[in-house]
C-alpha cells in the first residue's frame, strides 16, 4: 500500500511543486550557479511562502517518491546523496542572498 498510494503522492507533490515553483521563479532568475543571477528578484510569495526552495523540495519530494514506488534501496541511498548536494547548495545560495537582498533574513527566519 506504501508504495502505491503514497510513492505516487510524493511524486505527484514533488513535480507540483518544483513546477510551480519554476514557473514562479521566470527563465531569468533560474541557474545551475550557486550564486543568484545579477539583479534577481526575490520572490516570498506562492511556492516561496511555502518553501524558500520549492525547486529542490519538490525534487527530493517526487525522488523519495519513486524510491518509494520502486522500493528500491539504492534509489533511497540516492535521494539521501541528493539531499546533501541540495543541502550544500542552498546555504550557499543563502549565503549570497543575504548580502544582495535585506529582506532575506526576514523572510529565512519565517519561512522553511
Amino acid at each position: 500500500l506504501l508504495n502505491v498510494v503514497c510513492g505516487p503522492g510524493l511524486i505527484l507533490a514533488g513535480v507540483g511543486l518544483l513546477g510551480t515553483g519554476a514557473l514562479e521563479l521566470g527563465p531569468k532568475n533560474l541557474t545551475p550557479s550557486l550564486n543568484p543571477v545579477e539583479d534577481n528578484e526575490l520572490k516570498t510569495n506562492g511556492a516561496y511562502a511555502l518553501s524558500r526552495h520549492p525547486l529542490y523540495t519538490g525534487l527530493l519530494l517526487s525522488s523519495t517518491g519513486l524510491a518509494v514506488t520502486t522500493q528500491s534501496f539504492q534509489r533511497v541511498i540516492i535521494v539521501l546523496l541528493l539531499y546533501l548536494l541540495l543541502d550544500y547548495k542552498a546555504t550557499k545560495e543563502e549565503e549570497a542572498l543575504v548580502d544582495l537582498h535585506p529582506a532575506y533574513r526576514a523572510y529565512q527566519s519565517t519561512v522553511p
